[in-house]
């Protein structure tokens, strides 16, 4: 069974998710994209090299990065929080330039000192955390990664696509809901 680019379904990633960061949702469409090309398992794995070299290229940039692209956006359930977290100070932030949140509203901003729990609304950000960017870019890539890696790290022949011959490693096949899997 040949894998098909235009039939790819992921799950679970970063770029499904609603709050990701266009940054980190931006690389792993870039690695998507090189990924789709392959035909074959062998394809895929040929082009693992440049899936890395995106990642890398991803983080030489991020310093130099637009902070609007580090927006995190959240929908908010509740508007008061017991202990310390990025959503409350966001929260707090909104609350400091007179905008009252209610539960259900969407918010958007981005952590300039992830350590301290400081954030700016995204419409007011001139700088961000690059640690913490780099951090939410380090687990984009292993997610996409863990199609390549088994537990060892390195691409296995540890079974099969469900239904196919074509073998997958052994975490990808562990992380069906994390993994690329063909239609």
């Amino acid at each position: 069974m040949a894998i098909e680019p235009d039939r790819q379904q992921v799950r679970g990633i970063a770029a499904r998710r609603h709050d990701t960061p266009e940054y980190v949702r931006g690389m792993q469409r870039r690695m998507f994209e090189v990924m789709a090309r392959a035909t074959t398992v062998a394809e895929l794995g040929a082009c693992r090299s440049e899936v890395v070299e995106i990642f890398r290229e991803t983080v030489a940039a991020l310093p130099a990065a637009d902070p609007k692209l580090m927006a995190i956006g959240r929908r908010i359930s509740r508007t008061t929080y017991r202990h310390r977290c990025l959503e409350g100070a966001a929260v707090q932030a909104y609350r400091d330039r007179g905008i009252e949140i209610e539960p259900g509203m969407k918010i958007e901003y981005v952590v300039t000192d992830a350590k301290r729990y400081c954030v700016e609304p995204a419409w007011e950000a001139t700088t961000f955390d690059a640690g913490f960017y780099r951090t939410l870019l380090e687990r984009a890539q292993e997610e996409i990664l863990a199609a390549y890696k088994g537990e060892d790290h390195h691409v296995i022949g540890g079974g099969n696509w469900p239904g196919s011959s074509t073998p997958i490693s052994r975490a990808a096949a562990s992380r069906t809901h994390r993994s690329i899997t063909p239609s």
